[in-house]
Order: structure tokens, then sequence, then C-alpha cells
């Protein structure tokens, strides 16, 4: 997890200078946004068997079977939550770094990016509302046309805040496909909740959890009203796994070598 400052500032002197905005007068400063961070589930300090972090299920087969039934859960984890939250994150990347205009009484923020060889040209919009900062992204691809795809809102200065996506295979109309909330109380804790609303797993929900080197995954799968936990420490490697469809739901430990323990 990245430690960088939480909020993205930037001097308006600077911006109005380099951007020539509208209505000079009344355009202040650009709302403080979010980082990428408050959209990433990062799985990435997951001990992988081959020494390093988890990069594909194939480096399992040198660890113990309760490390390999967490890496097998940590990559469905994975798929199911990037293919929401990819579009999102990467095309935000791409633009909150971007130098903003001023127009119509909004900061805009605009570029283009990439992603698995499809072109997306996003309008990043901010302002404030009532307290908060509210950020609207409209993206532009091959399959839309200047489509809400997601929006956040959090509190002017504050460290939580929450994202909505919204269904892009259903443009003319709009619903919210899933909610991410997010907050960040000190420097070495973070929390992110993925929660899916529609599509094909309605009702289910993630929580991931950073408590200094302590990561957390905790998954809730709706259909079967079920809860299974993944911890790891992202120092020592050391980790367990509790879930009802393995070793009959007991919490299931591995040491620093990734092979299996006693619980403590």
């Amino acid at each position: 997890m990245k430690t960088n400052r939480w909020v993205l500032s930037f001097a308006a002197a600077a911006m109005l200078a380099a951007c020539g905005t509208t209505d000079l007068e009344n355009a202040g400063d650009p709302p403080e946004l979010p980082l990428e961070e408050s959209m990433i589930f990062d799985t990435e300090t997951f001990p992988s068997a081959g020494g390093g972090q988890a990069s594909g299920v194939q480096r399992q087969v040198q660890s113990g079977s309760h490390h390999t039934a967490a890496a097998l859960g940590v990559v469905g984890i994975n798929l199911a939550v990037l293919a929401v939250t990819s579009v999102p994150r990467l095309t935000w990347a791409a633009l909150a770094t971007r130098q903003p205009t001023f127009e119509d009484g909004q900061w805009h923020w605009r570029g283009s990016t990439s992603i698995l060889g499809v072109q997306y040209s996003g309008d990043l919009t901010g302002y404030t509302d009532d307290g908060d900062v509210v950020a609207e992204v409209r993206i532009t691809s091959p399959a839309v046309s200047d489509f809400l795809w997601y929006d956040g809102r959090a509190p002017i200065g504050g460290n939580s805040g929450q994202w909505r996506v919204f269904d892009a295979s259903q443009p003319s109309t709009p619903s919210v496909v899933a909610t991410i909330d997010w907050s960040r109380p000190v420097s070495d804790e973070w929390n992110l909740t993925f929660t899916a609303l529609a599509g094909n797993n309605p009702g289910d929900e993630l929580a991931y959890d950073v408590d200094g080197d302590m990561r957390s995954v905790t998954w809730y799968d709706a259909s079967e009203d079920m809860t299974y936990g993944i911890r790891w420490d992202a120092v020592t490697r050391e980790g367990s796994i509790t879930a009802a469809g393995y070793n009959g739901g007991q919490m299931s430990c591995w040491d620093g070598d990734l092979m299996n323990v006693a619980c403590s």
C-alpha cells in the first residue's frame, strides 16, 4: 500500500496560468480528490510460494494446503472485483493527475487511456456540494458515449467516502451495479468494502482491511449465506484461512514458509 499523502492538492495560480480557465475570479482552488488507492483491493502483498508476492496459481504448488486454498480464494476474489472496478480504477489513475480546467462553474480533468487494447476517453468533473467533494466520471469508448460510469462523494477534508459504479452494459437505463466504501482513519490503517448490488452476484460483499503489516480479506457470499476470511502478514508471510467449505470451517494457518501449522 502506498504511503504517499491522502489527497491530490493543486495550486490554483499554476492551474489558472496553465489552463486558460473561465470565470477566473470565482474559480478558487480545485477540490481535493481521493487517490487511486480508494478503489484498489491490494492483494499484491499476499505471499506466493516462489518467495515473492502472489502472481498466479501455478506458483502455489510448493506451499502447504492451507496457503494453497487461500491463494485460490485470492485469485477468485481478484477476478470478481476487477470485472467491475478495473475501468474505474485505471481511468481514474489517468485522469486525476491531469491539470484541470474550470468551466461552467466546475473543474474538469480530461484525458484518455488504453485498457486491454480498448481506448477510453474520460471527463472527470469535480465540485463541492453541501460540505462534500463530488467527483463524476463520464467515459466514452467504442461501447458507450459520455456515460456516467462512476461517481464518488466524500466530506471535504475527510478520511472516508463512497464510490458508485454504474452498469455500463445498459447505458440507456443506468443503474448502480456496485459500491465501494473506503476509509483511512490513520496512515497505517485502510478499509475498503465492495458491495455487489446487481449482476451475477447481487448481495455479495468483499471487505479489505490493512492494519499495519496485517492484511485481511473477508468475503460474504449472499447466495450461500456464508462468510470466508483470509488473513496474512505482509512481512512475515504467515497467515490463515477460515472458510465453510474448507477444513470443516476451522481456522487453518500457515507459517512464514507457507507450510501448514497449528493456529496459535
